[in-house]
């Protein structure tokens, strides 16, 4: 048989292309090879029919050709085109005199999803324009929280965001509430941005959500970060630091050059916080260990690394969820370690769990027809629209 070579060499470039589609450290430099006979993408189907989930959907399976989570994770960074979609955008005042940007795409329907995405994502990552369009094509309105900082647009405040940072959730789903013609409003949350979602559905049981849907989240921070650290994931872990850092300085930057008028008539140091100004050269920092204790604990008003984690990972908040939920996670996830995932014992009665061996960090990819296709652009809206029927 006739072998053809397939080979993909990927350079990482720190350019805007490239962070716009972060979501949570799937961008690594790597040289992937794979040798394939020309009848591969052909036989490589599945031979049975795919078990179904609780809810009639085919359950996640995947060709021998992806069962490896780095192939997973990086496949959609680098080789998914960004759909064009009708979006617009608008800036969004939050509470505390801070303000970040909304990203809707509305398809003039009474059902509408708020989507939450990852660690250094943001609204014009592939994933996030790659999932409203399926909501949209499904009948759902839907509208991307750019967190305090994402997208480009640094926030005013020294706070940012981080991974229990409920508070702007709350307040961008009270303020959707009250817009008239809405009927029902679910929640999407990849990665960080799961975390923060199931995070907020422990802590207000009863927020009113239709439903919500995790995929890929870091349950417990205290695992992913000693994780990240081993092998060759320490590869991801070091492209997340630097994307962080260099948030990091600029935002520190720009508070710094405010004028007196645009701070409000604060001075510009304590707009800055003296914490942040108190972190001092970050160029060392080589983990997320050192990074959430100099940087992030003291700046979000943590004691330290620990009182962080602690207080932030969702694991201690699933039982207390009442929301109809769906979690998505994948044993090979390079960012997740799988023995973190919950069991069934771990979550309460309105969650459902599907944890499979294979999908990477936010991959779930299937070959058809002799294409790629996004597993998760079909679940997702299929479980929006049984929860909005039922």
């Amino acid at each position: 048989m006739a072998t053809q070579v397939s080979k993909w060499s990927i350079t990482l470039k720190n350019n805007s292309m490239i962070a716009n589609n972060l979501c949570c450290a799937e961008q690594i430099p790597v040289t992937l090879e794979h040798k394939q006979s020309k009848s591969d993408l052909n036989c490589a189907g599945l031979r049975t029919q795919s078990a179904l989930t609780s809810d009639g959907f085919p359950a996640y399976n995947t060709q021998p050709l992806l069962r490896n989570g780095h192939i997973q994770t990086i496949w959609g960074v680098y080789f998914k085109k960004s759909p064009v979609i009708p979006t617009y955008q608008e800036a969004f005042q939050l509470k505390d005199g801070d303000q970040t940007r909304l990203s809707y795409c509305d398809a003039k329907s009474e059902n509408w999803v708020i989507i939450l995405h990852g660690l250094t994502g943001c609204s014009d990552a592939n994933y996030i324009l790659g999932i409203q369009k399926a909501l949209f094509e499904d009948g759902f309105s839907s509208v991307t929280v750019n967190c305090r900082g994402a997208g480009g647009h640094p926030n005013k405040h020294a706070r940012s965001f981080h991974a229990g940072h409920t508070k702007d959730f709350f307040e961008v789903l009270n303020f959707l509430r009250n817009k008239p013609k809405i009927k029902s409003i679910s929640a999407l949350g990849y990665s960080l941005g799961g975390n923060i979602l199931l995070k907020a559905m422990g802590e207000e049981p009863n927020l009113g959500l239709a439903s919500a849907i995790a995929v890929s989240p870091p349950f417990d921070l205290v695992a992913c970060a000693n994780y990240v650290d081993r092998g060759f994931n320490r590869i991801y872990r070091n492209y997340l630091l630097n994307r962080l850092k260099n948030r990091f300085l600029h935002k520190r930057d720009f508070l710094l050059a405010q004028t007196l008028e645009e701070l409000d008539g604060s001075t510009k140091t304590q707009h800055a916080s003296k914490a942040m100004l108190d972190v001092g050269c970050i160029k060392s920092i080589r983990s997320f260990w050192s990074y959430d204790n100099f940087v992030v604990a003291p700046i979000e008003g943590f004691r330290n690394v620990h009182h962080y984690y602690h207080n932030a990972s969702s694991k201690f908040y699933l039982k207390s969820i009442k929301v109809p939920t769906l979690i998505i996670s994948a044993k090979d996830d390079p960012i997740v370690p799988g023995d973190s995932i919950p069991t069934k014992a771990d979550i309460s009665a309105s969650t459902q769990l599907e944890a499979y061996q294979h999908g990477g960090h936010q991959g779930f990819l299937q070959i058809k027809n002799n294409k790629v296709e996004y597993w998760l652009e079909k679940r997702i809206p299929h479980f929006f629209k049984q929860q909005v029927e039922s």
